[in-house]
């Protein structure tokens, strides 16, 4: 009767709400950042050197969960589902040490060894490179299977199909390096569209109405609370990392809804500054959006979806040709995009400092 009690009680693994269930979540949330930072990163890096190449995660399926219970593991099958991870995870990580251990034995042996023939040193790697990359492979595989445990509601419910897959990633390091290389884009491309609208005639007279707008809309705005607090942090946790992912992907978001209503008023003789802001909506959406997603995902982390991100809101202006509101709003948008990208900037290079 007891067993039937928490069965009904358990139903779902995303609410489950016993200290135990909460404690596995933990537990596993922290051995899948080591998985993933310390070791599977590590891996990567090695093999890079050598060329070698990998499996990456999208090409690894985690251990099946029976699909009728996908979505809701009952309490049972999630202990039980859990202890055949962690007896996994014990059994390859007692098989890295060894490893490791045989690889520094064979290093010191190879160094007296190549004072005679180093012509073999390569044929002596050959072989443990390969180990290590049917290593790799099955500790993606565990990684993934710890994501099935305790976020496989979290994709489902959170689809506005703004990304194509927001798969699990296994370095985060990548994802960011990959944002900062977009943003820099950004900034110079939005640089390149407020350069292009102040050879107007009447730019004066757009200079101010452009400070009326800057001034109208700075409280509607996404405020960068996390970021700003970066700045004057010495060190981040988890939380505080995940927080910034957060922030920053909702300004993305609110900014990519910013410029569909500048592209949607279809102003004549706009063309070519509203195809450069397509590129940089693009760029937003699958460059940056996405990838924060991504990372979020990790954490195990919600996320808005675009139609919660809300939009600048303009004053309104009718006696104003269409032409100039076009290039009023442009301007308010680049300005405010230029704040972010060098504030996404920042926090990625003085990460690895404050976090890694």
């Amino acid at each position: 009767m007891l067993l039937v009690i928490y069965i009904i009680r358990y139903k779902n693994v995303r609410y489950i709400q016993s200290i135990l269930g909460k404690q596995f979540d933990n537990l596993f949330n922290k051995t899948q950042i080591i998985l993933q930072n310390d070791i599977l990163c590590n891996y990567i890096n090695i093999l890079y050197v050598y060329s070698k190449n990998w499996l990456t995660i999208d090409q690894i399926n985690g251990i099946q969960i029976t699909e009728i219970r996908k979505h809701e593991l009952l309490l049972l099958e999630y202990n039980s589902y859990s202890i055949i991870i962690v007896q996994l995870i014990n059994q390859w990580m007692r098989c890295i040490e060894d490893i490791i251990d045989n690889l520094e034995n064979k290093l010191i042996a190879t160094t007296t060894f190549l004072s005679r023939k180093r012509q073999n040193l390569h044929s002596t790697f050959d072989v443990d490179l390969t180990t290590m990359a049917i290593t790799l492979s099955s500790l993606i595989l565990i990684l993934l299977s710890i994501v099935c445990v305790f976020s496989f509601t979290l994709q489902h419910s959170q689809n506005d199909n703004m990304c194509k897959t927001t798969g699990s990633i296994l370095c985060i390091k990548e994802e960011l390096k990959i944002i900062e290389t977009i943003a820099k884009g950004i900034a110079r491309a939005s640089g390149e569209i407020e350069q292009t609208i102040e050879q107007t005639k009447a730019l004066e007279t757009l200079n101010r109405y452009i400070n009326i707008e800057m001034n109208y809309t700075q409280y509607n705005v996404p405020i960068p609370e996390f970021h700003n607090a970066f700045f004057r942090a010495n060190n981040i946790d988890k939380e505080f990392l995940s927080e910034l992912f957060y922030e920053a992907h909702n300004a993305m978001l609110f900014y990519y809804n910013s410029i569909q209503d500048l592209l949607d008023l279809k102003v004549e003789y706009a063309e070519t500054i509203d195809q450069s802001f397509k590129k940089i909506q693009d760029n937003l959406r699958f460059e940056i959006i996405c990838r924060y997603r991504s990372a979020l995902n990790v954490f195990s982390q919600k996320w808005k979806l675009v139609n919660e991100a809300g939009r600048i809101k303009f004053s309104r202006q009718h006696r104003l040709a269409p032409s100039f509101i076009h290039h009023i709003h442009s301007v308010v948008i680049v300005r405010y995009l230029q704040q972010w990208m060098e504030l996404i900037n920042y926090v990625i290079v003085n990460l690895e400092s404050k976090y890694f």
